[in-house]
């Protein structure tokens, strides 16, 4: 959920926060006073302060340790607790209260359920988030008696999370003839309650559906080596054809890992392009991840052939060669292809000179990545490719998906009320991101991008209707 933003602490923050700590008796065994505590530093928590005291300043006066817990220190707890009840403090040496209440709760308190989830409680467990929330405590107090609060949040993120699953998948844009609705900017904050829509895929409500879409193609990126074996039965070889004609956008290496893969590991002089080269793309025409990296090609204004790819195994991934520089990883050729051509089109990356817009760009860049792709993804597979593949979808997990993405997008609302654009007031590589997965909700009758504030319409319109979104959008042209 994005209802409620991380926000830097500042020196004066710390300095009211410790002022308000020494107002404590610190030689007492008795645990702090953080709801008084926190009273003396505006709009911050009690389990704010807690943690940067804990995290920063405590650290000062006694050293805590951090990582994983010895043997030694589990048997010293445990001990503890027998001792005198599990609200014991401080007796483990190097740890504190928080790292040891936890440590008790969720890994060595006896009376943990550790039994195997059952397909019954995986539907409760969606069903009861979708109702009340991420409140963990509240849901396995409810509804889960034994099991804890973090067994239940990784449970619900491998249902609802396909890169947390143990495979992901992506999937081909279908060919639009609608357009998106235009507007200007004019920042303004919604009051309509939020709402989510789920219409049918097959009998869509959206006006922005087009009857005349072709049946959209799953293509399988991350799956394990043995997935022919796996799904031979269950599908036909022309399904099969359609699940291998694929390209391969993070497979080994995580978004943020591939997106940091460029600036960590080699320095490139800043260039134009060399008169009469051509970059080289290579995926497939109508693949998300290549519409992503064609519409930062045409932003950018930089010329390339598309170079069709027709893998039949999964060691084919999309890239690009740029004079003789082979990239792969679609976040990565992006951020590529920003860097390496700053002067050129769009600039579509923030000066690196530039702090606050460096890290509104990474703020915008993990809200994409974790609050976006992930649902979007996983609804369109849940309510399109697994009955166009003979599967029967999963009505919780397809709805589980949208509510989150619902959600989120509250966040997007918040955001997109004090800026124009994610990460600021100009366009970013991280606004084109969304374009191939929202194209398709809105093709298929899911209107979270039309419905959820005036804010996160206008931004959608925006940048669904920049030319170089219109010219790929129906398909990557075979060169540009």
């Amino acid at each position: 959920m994005l209802a409620r933003q991380r926000r830097a602490w500042t020196l004066e923050e710390d300095q009211q926060l410790i002022e308000a700590v020494k107002r404590e008796d610190l030689k007492s065994h008795k645990p702090l006073n953080w709801c008084t505590i926190s009273k003396n530093i505006p709009n911050r928590s009690n389990k704010d302060c807690r943690k940067r005291w804990i995290s920063t300043h405590a650290g000062a006066e006694v050293k805590i340790t951090k990582g994983a817990w010895s043997e030694e220190e589990d048997d010293q707890l445990r001990a503890g607790v027998q001792a005198f009840g599990p609200r014991i403090a401080q007796m483990v040496p190097g740890r504190n209260s928080d790292q040891c209440a936890k440590r008790w709760k969720d890994t060595l308190d006896p009376a943990i359920d550790r039994s195997k989830w059952t397909s019954e409680e995986d539907e409760l467990l969606l069903k009861v988030v979708n109702e009340i929330g991420r409140k963990w405590a509240r849901v396995v107090k409810q509804y889960f008696p034994g099991r804890t609060g973090l067994a239940a949040k990784n449970r619900y993120n491998c249902l609802v999370n396909p890169r947390r699953a143990s495979l992901s998948r992506d999937i081909y844009y279908p060919v639009s003839a609608t357009s998106s609705p235009s507007g200007e900017w004019n920042a303004s904050s919604s009051s309509t309650t939020p709402s989510v829509s789920t219409p049918s895929p097959i009998s869509p409500i959206s006006p922005y559906y087009s009857g005349s879409d072709p049946i959209l193609t799953l293509y399988t990126s991350e799956l394990d080596l043995n997935l022919s074996t796996m799904i031979h039965d269950a599908l036909t070889s022309a399904s099969l054809a359609q699940l291998n004609d694929a390209l391969f956008d993070f497979r080994t290496i995580s978004p943020v890992q591939c997106e940091n893969l460029l600036l960590d590991n080699f320095e490139l002089p800043l260039q134009e392009q060399c008169s009469g080269s051509m970059l080289k793309l290579y995926g497939s025409s109508r693949c998300c991840s290549t519409a992503r990296i064609a519409v930062v090609l045409h932003e950018k204004q930089i010329g390339y052939e598309l170079h069709p790819l027709h893998p039949t195994n999964s060691d084919a991934q999309p890239h690009i060669d740029d004079n003789g520089i082979i990239l792969y990883g679609c976040r990565n050729i992006c951020q590529y292809l920003a860097t390496r051509y700053p002067e050129r089109g769009t600039k579509l990356i923030p000066d690196s000179t530039d702090t606050q817009a460096t890290e509104l760009f990474g703020q915008a860049k993990y809200a994409e990545n974790q609050s976006f792709e992930p649902f979007a993804k996983n609804a369109l597979y849940e309510t399109i490719m697994k009955r166009q593949q003979g599967f029967l979808p999963s009505d919780a997990i397809s709805g589980s998906a949208l509510q989150e993405l619902s959600n989120n997008m509250e966040g997007y609302e918040s955001i997109l009320s004090c800026r124009k654009y994610l990460a600021g007031n100009e366009i970013s590589l991280v606004d084109l991101y969304h374009l191939p997965y929202g194209e398709m909700l809105c093709n298929v009758g899911i209107d979270v991008l039309l419905t959820k504030g005036p804010n996160v319409s206008r931004w959608w319109a925006d940048i669904s209707s920049r030319p170089s979104w219109l010219t790929i959008r129906n398909g990557v042209p075979s060169k540009g």
